[in-house]
């Protein structure tokens, strides 16, 4: 499902965003609060913040939208510090902000805002060019990951769930079109999630 994420051989630069990419982009806290109702998301005082030196865009995020506690499978929050452990020269300054994939990664934001996902066997990935597409990307796949079951005790049709996918994918694909590329992380989520 992962592809091995080296700086040498994907070119990740600065991505132009027009007005809709921009807009698809933004996440609201109210937004987060309706996909994770009651105390499930969590901000981080400045000082925290600030004593690690990241980027703008994850440090808004951080303050003032806040990161869920958990989303089953995808996402586990970790108090954010620098990132333990040796890891290879693309995740240099890194700060780790979470685990994903059933806590088997590492969610990693780098000094460029680019996340990526850390294994300790080595595999780096890139998920997202920033942490707030990160959560658009986790808000669209937990819609869509709630109505799994549905389509197993026959309450959503197969054909009305992969109209939802569609519709959360080119969300998603207005939102950071570069995380849907080959070799980055969400690829492979979408596709797991068509194979129920």
């Amino acid at each position: 499902m992962f592809r091995l994420f080296l700086g040498g051989e994907t070119q990740v630069g600065e991505t132009q965003m027009d007005g809709n990419q921009e807009a698809a982009s933004r996440v609201t806290r109210d937004e987060l609060e309706r996909q994770w109702p009651g105390p499930r998301l969590t901000t981080y005082p400045d000082p925290v913040v600030s004593a690690l030196g990241l980027p703008p865009v994850a440090s808004r995020v951080l303050r003032e939208l806040g990161l869920p506690d958990g989303v089953p499978v995808l996402f586990t929050a970790a108090s954010p510090s620098r990132a333990p452990g040796a890891l290879p020269p693309e995740a240099a300054g890194a700060v780790l902000v979470g685990r994903v994939w059933n806590d088997e990664h590492a969610l990693l934001v780098v000094p460029d805002e680019r996340v990526l996902a850390w294994h300790e066997s080595g595999e780096l990935t890139a998920v997202n060019t920033d942490l707030e597409r990160y959560l658009r990307f986790l808000v669209c796949v937990d819609a869509v990951q709630e109505r799994m079951d549905a389509v197993d005790s026959g309450l959503v049709s197969r054909g009305a769930y992969e109209a939802l996918v569609a519709e959360q994918r080119e969300t998603m694909r207005r939102a950071d079109p570069q995380a849907l590329a080959d070799g980055w992380w969400w690829p492979g989520v979408v596709d797991e999630l068509l194979m129920i």
